[in-house]
C-alpha cells in the first residue's frame, strides 16, 4: 500500500502541529495569569503602603545641598535656584526667584491636604521684606508678609475631582546679591510638609492602574523571555515589591515618577518578546541551554536597577561632573584630563561612556536626565558582564546552578552598585567593558579549539575597556599579562597558546588606545611622574589620596564585599585550587585576584588610588559563585545552605541600592 506511509507521516505532522499549539495555547494562558497576578499584587501593595507605610506627613528641602543632591519625588520644583546649605541651621535651603512653583501632577485630590512652607526673607539692610502670594491651581489664596525670621506659611490644597495641583509661590520684590552674583533672589524655602487632613496617603487610580498595567507588562515580559518555575514567580514578587517601594518613598507616586515606570515595564515587555523570539531562532540546547533563564534574569536585574536611579530622590554624587564632560564631547573637545585630590595628580581622562551616550542626548532635557542616560548605558554594559561570566562559568563548569547563581550574585554585585550610585561612571563602565572581554575571552578558552571570533570580540571590548577609564588600562594590562604568563606556565599543553593569545590582545589593546587617545597627554606623564617621585608623604597635608595606611585600610574595608562573600570567594577559590588548578578559567580568576593583592598593597603605602575593588568584583563573584554551587549539590541541606548565603550576598549589595534612594536598612 504505497500511501500509507505518506498518510501516517500527515497524520504524526498534524499531531504534533496540534500539540505545539496547545502548549503554546497553555504557555500564553500561564504568562498571562502570572502577569495580571502580579499586576493587580502590586496594585494592592501600592495602596496599602500608602495608607499603613507612609508617614501621615512627608517632609524636606525642595533639594539637598552638597554631595547627594536629592530631589523631592512627590513634586516637581520650578523656578527655584540650586540648593544651598545654611551651617548655623545646619540644613539644605533653596531661594526662590521671583515665581516659584512646586508641581504635584498625580496628587490624589479626593481629600484635602495642608502645604506647609518653612521660609525667611533673608535680606540684607536695604531692600524691603517681600510680600509672598500663594496660588493653588491659578487661584490667589493668601499673601504673607515676610521678614528675616523663619515662618512657616500653611497653604489648603481643597479638594477636587481631576487629580494634581500646582502650588506657585510670587515674591513681590527681589534682590540681586552683588556684580558676582547677578541671580535674582526672591525668598528663601527651608522645608516643605505635605499632610493630608484624612491622616494617610492615597494614590490616585489613575496611578495605581499604570503601575499595576507596568508590572504586567514587564512580568508578561519576563515569563516569555523564558523565566518558569520558582524562579519565575520570585522574579514576578521581585517586579512588583521593588516597584512598589520605589513608587512609595518620598511620595514619588505623586509626582511623575510613574511614567519612568510604565517606560521602563514596556521595555522589559519588548526585551521579553526578543528573547522569545530568540528562543525560536536559537533553541535552548546543548551546554547553553539555560541562555533563556540567564537572559531573562540579568533583564530584569538591569530594569529593576534603571527603576531605582530613575527615582527622583536617588543620589546624584558625582553626576553633574559627568554631564558637563559629557557636554564637552558632545560640543566636539575630546581631549581631557582629571586631577586627584591633594597632592593634585593630573591623568588622563578617557571618553568611551560618553560617546556610547551621544546617539541618545537629544532624547533628554534635564540634568537629572542626562544623569540617568549616562547610568542607564553604564548599566547596560554591566548587565552584559553577568551573561559573559555566566556562559564563561557554564562551558568550563558544566553546572548549571553554578552558573546562574553567577547571574544572580552580579545583579547585585556590591561594588559597581556602589560606582553607580556615587556617579562614578567612567570608572563603572570600563570595568563593565573589561569585564565583558575577560568573560568572552574565558568563553573562547573553554571550546574544543580557541575561537578567533572569541577573541576578536574580547580584543575589541578591551580596547572600548581602555579607553574608558585610566586606573582600567592601569589594572587591566597587568591583570592581563598575570593571567597570560599563568597559563603559559601552569595550563595544560593544549591551553598555553591561549596564554600567548592574551598576551597578544593585551599588547594590541593597548597599543591601539595608546596611539588613539593617550598619546595626547605625554607632558601630563611627564608633571605627573615628577610630582609623584617628589612628594613627601610625612610633610604632604592628608588627603583621600594621602593618608596613613590605617585609614586606606578603613576606606578600603568599606568598599569590599560583605563577610559572606569573602568567605564564600576564599572557599571557591581553594576548591579550584583543590579540585581544577590547570583549568583555564582557574588560572585566570587566580591571576586577576593575585594582581588585585598587589595593587591593594600598593595603594596602601604609595599615593596612588587605583579602585582595585571595583576591578576585582566579576572574581569575586564567580568564586562565591562556585562554592555556593559545590555546596548546592550535597545532600543534607546543602541546598538550604547555599540558599541562605546567596540571599546574604545579596542583601550586601541591596543595601547599597536602598542607601541610594533614602533607605537606611540596619
Amino acid at each position: 500500500m504505497p500511501d500509507e506511509p505518506i498518510i501516517a507521516s500527515d497524520l504524526t505532522v498534524d499531531v504534533r502541529s496540534a500539540q505545539s499549539k496547545r502548549e503554546c495555547v497553555r504557555e500564553g494562558t500561564t504568562v498571562l495569569i502570572m502577569a495580571i497576578v502580579s499586576g493587580l499584587a502590586a496594585m494592592v501593595l501600592l495602596q496599602a503602603g500608602a495608607r499603613w507605610w507612609m508617614p501621615a506627613a512627608i517632609a524636606g528641602p525642595v533639594g539637598d545641598s552638597g554631595w547627594t543632591s536629592r530631589t523631592r519625588a512627590w513634586f516637581t520644583a520650578q523656578g527655584f535656584w540650586p540648593a544651598e546649605y545654611d551651617p548655623e541651621r545646619d540644613r539644605s535651603f533653596n531661594w526662590t526667584g521671583p515665581t516659584a512653583q512646586i508641581l504635584s501632577p498625580n496628587l490624589n485630590r479626593s481629600e484635602t491636604y495642608r502645604l506647609f512652607v518653612l521660609t525667611s526673607a533673608a535680606r540684607p539692610n536695604g531692600p524691603p521684606f517681600p510680600l509672598l502670594d500663594v496660588a493653588v491651581d491659578g487661584q490667589k489664596l493668601v499673601t504673607f508678609q515676610t521678614s528675616n525670621e523663619l515662618s512657616q506659611i500653611g497653604i489648603e490644597i481643597p479638594r477636587r475631582q481631576s487629580p494634581g495641583t500646582l502650588v506657585t509661590l510670587n515674591a513681590t520684590n527681589t534682590f540681586v546679591p552683588g556684580p558676582q552674583d547677578r541671580r535674582e533672589l526672591g525668598v528663601i524655602l527651608f522645608d516643605t510638609m505635605l499632610m493630608p487632613i484624612g491622616g494617610h496617603f492615597r494614590p490616585s487610580w489613575s496611578v495605581t492602574a499604570l503601575a499595576g498595567l507596568a508590572i504586567t507588562i514587564g512580568v508578561a515580559g519576563l515569563l516569555l523571555g523564558g523565566l518558569r518555575g520558582p524562579l519565575a514567580i520570585a522574579a514576578s514578587a521581585a517586579a512588583a515589591v521593588w516597584m512598589t517601594c520605589l513608587l512609595l518613598q518620598d511620595g514619588a507616586f505623586m509626582g511623575g515618577y510613574v511614567e519612568r515606570v510604565v517606560a521602563i515595564g514596556i521595555a522589559v515587555g519588548v526585551g521579553g518578546a526578543a528573547l522569545a523570539c530568540g528562543r525560536r531562532w536559537w533553541p535552548p540546547r546543548g551546554e547553553l541551554s539555560e541562555w533563556p533563564t540567564a537572559a531573562a534574569l540579568t533583564l530584569e536585574a538591569c530594569a529593576l536597577k534603571l527603576a531605582l536611579f530613575a527615582h527622583p530622590f536617588a543620589i546624584v554624587g558625582d553626576g553633574i561632573f559627568q554631564i558637563h564632560r559629557a557636554m564637552l564631547v558632545r560640543a566636539g573637545t575630546y581631549f581631557f584630563t582629571s586631577v586627584t585630590p591633594r597632592p593634585f595628580f593630573e591623568f588622563p581622562y578617557p571618553i568611551a561612556l560618553y560617546v556610547a551616550a551621544q546617539p541618545f542626548w537629544r532624547f533628554f532635557r534635564s540634568d537629572l536626565g542626562f544623569i540617568w542616560l549616562l547610568r542607564a548605558v553604564t548599566l547596560c554594559a554591566d548587565a552584559w558582564v553577568g551573561i559573559f561570566i555566566w556562559a564563561a562559568a557554564r562551558r568550563h563548569w558544566k553546572d548549571r546552578r553554578t552558573a546562574l547563581i553567577c547571574v544572580v550574585l552580579w545583579a547585585l554585585a556590591r561594588a559597581p552598585l556602589q560606582a553607580v550610585s556615587n556617579a562614578n561612571l567612567t570608572n563603572a563602565f570600563g570595568q563593565a567593558v573589561f569585564g565583558m572581554a575577560m568573560g568572552v575571552m574565558a568563553w573562547a578558552a573553554a571550546g574544543s579549539r580557541i575561537s578567533p571570533k572569541g577573541l576578536a570580540l574580547g580584543g575589541g571590548l578591551l580596547t572600548v575597556a581602555f579607553l574608558s577609564h585610566f586606573s582600567t588600562v592601569s589594572l587591566g594590562v597587568p591583570i592581563l599579562a598575570a593571567t597570560g604568563a599563568a597559563v603559559i606556565a601552569a595550563g595544560r599543553h593544549a591551553d598555553r597558546r591561549f596564554g600567548v593569545w592574551v598576551l597578544i590582545a593585551a599588547v594590541l589593546a593597548a597599543s591601539v588606545s595608546y596611539g588613539v587617545y593617550y598619546s595626547h597627554f605625554r607632558r601630563v606623564y611627564a608633571r605627573t611622574f615628577t610630582r609623584v617621585v617628589s612628594i613627601d608623604l610625612g610633610t604632604e597635608r592628608p588627603s583621600k589620596v594621602v593618608a596613613s595606611p590605617a585609614r586606606k585600610f578603613r576606606s578600603w574595608i568599606s568598599g569590599l564585599p560583605g563577610v559572606a562573600s569573602l568567605v564564600a570567594a576564599a572557599s571557591g577559590l581553594f576548591l579550584l585550587l583543590k579540585r581544577r588548578p590547570r583549568d583555564v578559567f582557574t588560572l585566570m580568576l587566580a591571576a586577576w585576584f593575585l594582581v588585585w593583592v598587589g595593587f591593594t598593597v600598593v595603594e596602601f603605602f604609595t599615593p596612588l588610588e587605583l579602585r582595585a575593588n571595583l576591578a576585582v568584583a566579576p572574581v569575586f563573584v564567580c568564586l562565591g559563585a562556585y562554592a555556593l554551587g559545590q555546596l548546592a549539590s550535597r545532600p543534607r541541606g546543602g541546598l538550604a545552605l547555599a540558599v541562605a548565603g546567596t540571599v546574604l550576598i545579596a542583601w550586601d549589595g541591596l543595601r547599597v541600592a536602598l542607601i541610594a534612594v533614602g533607605f537606611h536598612p540596619g
